[in-house]
Formats: structure tokens, sequence, C-alpha cells
């Protein structure tokens, strides 16, 4: 917060839904600027807990917050480059797991070493992208997908 005092100790929770983003897991960088609105949220029933969180969580002019295909570029390497894409179905995905698996559409499956595109790929929940949400149950999807070594 730039101006103190405003809210106690200075500082606000944020829930990931609360921030505007099409990454694949929201999130925000320790010092990044954004704006946002404050809202007072009620603990469990019950309980008289009461505090405040940040909302509507945006950069600053209400642009949404997208890190997600930076860090990607830092810390990920991808068969075909991070901008390549390849087509397939996605057999499941299980929520409560946390994973599901792709078959690969036959075109792209290549036996080339270090570059290999395999037949079937399993799918984490952290890789999904869900526009922010939580990935929910899906079975025989086409999907659009990149692949990291």
């Amino acid at each position: 917060l730039t101006e103190k005092g405003v809210v106690p100790e200075n500082r606000l929770f944020v829930q990931w839904r609360s921030i505007k983003s099409a990454d694949r897991f929201p999130f925000l960088m320790k010092e990044m600027e954004v704006e946002f609105q404050v809202a007072k949220w009620q603990g469990a029933p019950g309980k008289d807990q009461v505090s405040l969180r940040a909302v509507e969580v945006t950069l600053p002019g209400g642009a949404p917050i997208q890190l997600q295909d930076q860090i990607d570029a830092e810390k990920k390497v991808f068969i075909g480059g991070q901008e390549m894409r390849y087509l397939g179905i996605l057999k499941f995905y299980n929520p409560r797991n946390g994973y599901g698996y792709i078959t690969v559409d036959p075109r792209f499956v290549t036996d080339d070493g270090e570059n290999s595109v395999p037949s079937e790929l399993r799918v984490e929940r952290s890789e999904v992208n869900a526009g922010g949400q939580n990935p929910g149950a899906m079975q025989d999807v086409e999907v659009e997908f990149g692949i990291r070594k």
C-alpha cells in the first residue's frame, strides 16, 4: 500500500480468485504495483471474525495481471519452442487427484531423442489453463497445448 494507515498493519490478504488474470494459476510478485478494491470478509458462521481483503486485483489502469508466460520463458524449456502448439484429446482430467492424460494427435508423435513427442502425456493441475479457475472434471475433450521438457 502506498498510503500507510488505510488498513490494519498496512497489508491485505489476496485470494488467487480475486486476481483478474487469464494465467493458469493467478499470482502476484513481491513489490508489484496493483490496483484493487477492499472488501469486508466475514469468517465462518458462528465466529465473530471479520477481516479486510483485496478483491478485483488488476494492474494499474485495470489491465489483467499476466505473468505466467514470462515465468515459463525464464524457467522452462519447451519442445518446439514456447509458442509451438500441439493437438490431442484429453482422455480425462480428475480435479480431485489433480491430473489427467492427453492422447497426442498422431501427426505430432515423433521419436527424435531429446525432442521426442510421446503418444500420451500426463497433465498436472498447475499446467491446465482454466482461465484463472480450478479446472473441473473433463473427459474426451479436444485440447491444444505446449510440451515442456
